[in-house]
């Protein structure tokens, strides 16, 4: 192969007029000066963040400004062994030319490793699971939804999908939706049948309903509530932890918060309020929790009730729009590909918008 001409890039200002959704995307890009369309861009793989564990990178795309157009260029002269220690999403801080131009990186490898061995793709193992946490739905029923759609699966096959998937979707898009937007919080615990058995889940969220966290045990008292709050709080960075916590007048609250702050685990300023009527918020919300859980007509194991209950959370938590920051399209849709995204299925965050800005100055023009 040739060796590919490096173009010469120039920072340049973006026209006043020009209205962008993803100005944060854009800041960044360069245009060429004296370059034809697709000339191949060189960049210094130094000043990108090295992860050895990262599978390979299968495609690398830069995009800059030429004439006020969008335009894309492959990046192909990436070794093979500096490929693997790329970020699936980076930003190059300098090319030969010395200009800030933003990279995506698609990578195919990590998908097949996570859904390695099954008989359908990840599209549509996480589109099975995605709709019975969204949607309140029985297996059997989403069986027959799915074969009217051309798959043919088996529910006891969605069930294993559910308890594989489900607590990975929660635990790789926890940093996307769990963040509180109030340092006020709602404290209460909610009823759910093991086995016969009344289990009980933990639940706390903000002032304006955002879900802070979850936890189910299997007693009531004040250690299940002390080890509920304390993983609650130690999830949250220093100024995202609560200044008031309403509970109901349990006691096993008093005494779980008394006994994090001797320990220093809580804030010693936190004041804890015990007034009903705030309670309406986290109420009414596990009432709709409550309506993704009476499809299941209860859970054999401690296990799988949680494992279950965390799509439900997460997929709650994003119906209510938090993680609006990294839904592109503000839409059920931009939902769906953030979990595609988590899992590597589809392109990167980085193409994605940059697509929907060539879409935009396409309508525009």
């Amino acid at each position: 192969m040739t060796k590919p001409t490096l173009c010469t890039l120039t920072p340049r200002p973006l026209p006043k007029n020009l209205e962008i959704p993803w100005k944060p995307f854009v800041t960044l890009l360069g245009s060429p000066s004296q370059a034809p369309d697709q000339t191949l861009i060189g960049v210094d793989l130094g000043h990108l963040r090295r992860d050895s564990g990262r599978p390979p990178v299968t495609e690398t795309c830069a995009y800059f400004f030429k004439e006020d157009d969008l335009c894309r260029a492959h990046i192909l002269e990436i070794p093979e062994k500096e490929r693997s220690k790329c970020d699936l999403i980076g930003s190059v801080a300098n090319t030969y030319a010395g200009c800030h131009v933003w990279v995506g990186f698609q990578c195919e490898d990590q998908a097949m490793n996570d859904f390695k061995g099954r008989h359908f793709s990840g599209e549509v193992v996480l589109w099975a699971v995605r709709w019975y946490c969204r949607y309140g739905l029985s297996y059997r029923d989403l069986e027959t939804m799915m074969a009217e759609r051309g798959v043919r699966v088996d529910h006891s096959t969605i069930y294993r999908w559910v308890q594989r998937y489900a607590p990975e979707m929660e635990r790789r898009m926890r940093w996307q939706w769990r963040r509180p937007m109030s340092d006020s919080w709602r404290v209460d615990e909610t009823y759910i049948k093991v086995r016969g058995k009344w289990t009980y889940l933990y639940r706390a969220v903000d002032k304006l309903g955002n879900t802070v966290d979850f936890y189910l045990s299997s007693t009531r008292n004040a250690k299940a509530a002390k080890r509920f709050l304390g993983k609650a709080i130690r999830a949250c960075k220093d100024w995202e932890k609560p200044s008031k916590i309403n509970t109901d007048k349990a006691g096993c609250y008093i005494q779980a918060i008394r006994e994090l702050k001797k320990e220093g685990k809580c804030p010693r300023d936190v004041e804890h309020r015990q007034v009903k009527y705030l309670n309406n918020v986290i109420e009414a919300d596990q009432g709709k929790l409550k309506q993704l859980i009476k499809p299941v007509r209860g859970f054999k194991t401690m296990r799988t009730a949680y494992a279950t209950i965390k799509g439900f959370e997460v997929m709650r938590a994003l119906r209510k729009g938090q993680g609006r920051t990294f839904n592109l399209t503000r839409d059920p849709i931009g939902e769906k590909r953030m979990i595609e995204r988590a899992f590597g299925v589809g392109p990167c965050v980085m193409t994605e918008a940059m697509t929907l800005i060539e879409e935009h100055f396409k309508a525009a023009a």
